[in-house]
C-alpha cells in the first residue's frame, strides 16, 4: 500500500521520463517537473513537521519503535 506522497512522486517521475523522451524543449520540461516535485516534497515535509509539533510524544515513540524495528532487521541479516 503506497502513500499518496509516493503515488504523486511516481507520477512526477513518469512525467519526467516522458519529458525526457521528447527532444524539443526536454530540458525545460524536466526542470518544470523537478520544480513541481520539489514543491510537493517541501509540502510533505511541512505536513510532517506540523504532525510532530501537534503530537510530540507520539512522534518520539514512533521514531523509537521504527529504530528498534530497523535495528532488529539489521541484526537478523548478519
Amino acid at each position: 500500500m503506497q502513500t499518496p506522497i509516493l503515488e504523486e512522486s511516481e507520477a512526477v517521475v513518469e512525467a519526467a521520463q516522458k519529458a525526457a523522451s521528447n527532444t524539443g524543449g526536454a530540458r525545460a520540461d524536466i526542470e518544470d517537473v523537478l520544480r513541481e516535485l520539489q514543491e510537493r516534497l517541501e509540502a510533505a515535509a511541512d505536513d510532517a513537521e506540523d504532525l510532530v509539533v501537534a503530537h510530540p510524544f507520539a512522534s518520539v515513540a514512533a521514531a523509537f519503535l521504527l529504530g528498534a524495528l530497523v535495528a532488529g532487521l539489521i541484526s537478523r541479516a548478519r
